[in-house]
């Protein structure tokens, strides 16, 4: 069994010359390579899955499908001008080499440029891992400030034991959502019908995301593991209600479907008792579909767009039905369609 799925980790080092690659680095003093402290840590990640009591072919398939180990990019400071924004989608672990970067700026400036522009498709956390094999540095995680880059505490790792713990501190948050995460929350509304079976599709693909937020959430907030599990299931109960409208949605109209306006960023959600899935109330919604092509709209226009979530002509973006939603329309000048429509929610579900 082993890991399909990996986020990975950039060393923003110099590949020392006794290297045929930045695997065969030695981050500590005396310590392993580079290459040898990820396997083993892959390893260790796979026996946390093996020992969450689930059955063996459970196990499985969730590592198969949203379990998560971490590779190592291949590229170090000497080719920073091949990375590129969407890179930084999977690189989240950053290890600066205090001793290989010195006081040098130039290769950082590039990688908070990269950062910056990744923020534009997506928001997402970076850990940051400093390592040194003198203790004549300071930190240089003040560089960082005005990003979502998180040092650890302390912010230089003193030796590679606790380089590992903060590995396994990732793993067992991530893989503890997972469990919360694995089966969407069961609405008391009766027969499940096509759009619920449908809804279930959609929020399964989207178990790794929410995962990897709340992984986020719990580190950069600290949180106790009751915590952590108690937002689970809240980032759960809002996903599936998202699917269910986008379902809605999708059976409708035969496209796909964009809900990011009406979800709750899970960094920002305050962690309270779960919502059941009954005491149902409805919703005014309205979506939005492109009704001419993007090309040759005022760039005013096409960041509008952008902002609402109207990608082309075979998207629908779903929004609350507010005056905020018609003004920004008005100014688009009749180049969107938005049909209003209604869809269940919990009671307490916050739209």
């Amino acid at each position: 069994m082993r890991f399909k799925n990996y986020i990975k980790l950039l060393a923003l080092t110099f590949t020392p010359k006794t290297c045929r690659s930045i695997l065969d680095w030695t981050p500590f003093q005396g310590g392993d390579t580079l290459n040898k402290i990820i396997d083993d840590h892959n390893a260790s990640c796979l026996k946390c899955y093996k020992r969450t009591g689930l059955l063996p072919e459970l196990v499985e398939k969730y590592v198969e499908e949203s379990g998560e180990g971490i590779s190592v990019d291949l590229r170090d400071l000497s080719k920073v001008d091949k990375l590129r924004s969407y890179d930084f989608a999977v690189i989240r672990i950053l290890l600066f080499d205090l001793d290989s970067i010195g006081s040098e700026t130039s290769e950082l400036n590039i990688i908070r440029n990269l950062l910056l522009l990744s923020l534009g498709r997506q928001f997402q956390w970076y850990y940051l891992l400093q390592v040194s094999h003198s203790s004549g540095w300071a930190s240089r995680a003040s560089e960082f400030l005005g990003l979502p880059v998180l040092p650890t505490k302390p912010e230089i790792l003193p030796n590679q034991d606790a380089f590992k713990d903060f590995l396994m501190r990732l793993c067992k948050a991530y893989q503890d959502n997972l469990i919360v995460l694995g089966q969407p929350p069961s609405p008391s509304l009766g027969t499940i019908g096509p759009t619920d079976k449908l809804a279930s599709r959609i929020y399964r693909s989207a178990i790794r995301r929410m995962a990897n937020e709340i992984r986020d959430a719990t580190i950069v907030r600290d949180l106790s593991k009751t915590d952590a599990k108690n937002l689970a299931r809240q980032v759960s109960l809002q996903e599936f209600t998202l699917a269910r409208i986008a379902a809605q949605v999708r059976m409708q109209t035969g496209n796909q479907v964009i809900v990011d306006a009406l979800r709750e960023p899970v960094i920002n959600m305050q962690i309270e008792p779960t919502i059941p899935f009954k005491d149902m109330r409805k919703v005014s919604l309205v979506t939005l579909q492109l009704n001419r092509t993007i090309r040759g709209l005022p760039a005013e226009q096409r960041k509008l767009l952008s902002d609402l979530g109207v990608e082309g002509k075979r998207f629908v973006a779903v929004h609350a039905n507010r005056e905020g939603i018609w003004n920004t329309l008005d100014s688009l000048k009749g180049t969107v369609n938005a049909t209003k429509f209604s869809a269940v929610v919990p009671h307490g579900f916050k739209i």
